[in-house]
């Protein structure tokens, strides 16, 4: 476990009070910006685990939509409403089956070994893949989306990359984890996709520390207030002071 300096606490604090004044609320071990969100919402959640981020969103929200987990023993154990689908099996960029390493630490399980085997590896199983396009499409929960999480050890690049542009642009927030701090050959593709999203006018907030564990983007119609742009700034500012 790593080992915070006093410099990565004060901007570790710093960062978390920037993204209050941001509107952003800590949900599931994710930021969203909730001050933008209405009483009705679409999610999806890529690498649901044991479902702790929708089923704390949907505390809160009315939610429809659907979340996946390519682990069968957390998959038997998600939780679903009639609005709110499952999927056993590992999103990627395409349509079939896929190898998955099981890993000891339940959260680092992957279709990528270097991952799943930072805590080892206790299990080697066959599952389906799915493009996110034709999960969405199945699912029948049209073209736009209020949130897309996605926590999926190293395979969110493959995902992004299976995106066109317009694509990417029915999601209003997509709150991810990259995991090139995990596994370094993920760089230059990690920061080829967060460019590309950049780009298609995405606002980026990075609320952690270590790398681009956390980040969340905010699509360009999701409005700031003058304090806001403020406090984005600030955050910029703290993120990469030290």
């Amino acid at each position: 476990m790593r080992k915070y300096s006093f410099l990565d606490k004060v901007q570790l604090k710093l960062i978390y009070l920037s993204a209050r004044k941001l509107g952003l609320s800590y949900i599931g071990g994710h930021f969203v910006k909730t001050s933008c969100l209405r009483e009705n919402i679409t999610l999806i959640d890529l690498g649901a685990n044991r479902g702790i981020f929708y089923q704390d969103i949907s505390k809160s929200y009315s939610i429809k939509g659907f979340c996946v987990e390519a682990n069968y023993l957390l998959y038997a154990a998600l939780m679903t409403n009639l609005n709110f689908k499952k999927y056993h099996g590992a999103v990627c960029d395409f349509d079939g089956e896929t190898s998955f390493s099981i890993s000891q630490n339940d959260e680092a399980s992957s279709m990528n070994n270097a991952i799943a085997s930072a805590w080892s590896i206790s299990e080697y199983i066959t599952v389906p893949a799915y493009k996110l396009s034709t999960l969405m499409a199945l699912s029948l929960i049209g073209e736009h989306v209020d949130v897309l999480k996605v926590d999926i050890e190293g395979a969110e690049i493959s995902v992004f990359e299976s995106l066109s542009d317009s694509e990417l642009l029915s999601f209003r927030q997509i709150t991810v984890e990259f995991h090139e701090f995990l596994d370094d050959s993920l760089k230059y593709a990690t920061y080829k996709t967060i460019s590309r999203i950049r780009r298609l006018g995405f606002k980026m907030i990075v609320t952690s520390t270590e790398k681009f564990s956390e980040v969340l983007f905010l699509r360009m119609d999701i409005k700031f207030s003058l304090s806001e742009w403020l406090w984005y700034y600030i955050h910029q500012l703290v993120r990469h002071k030290f």
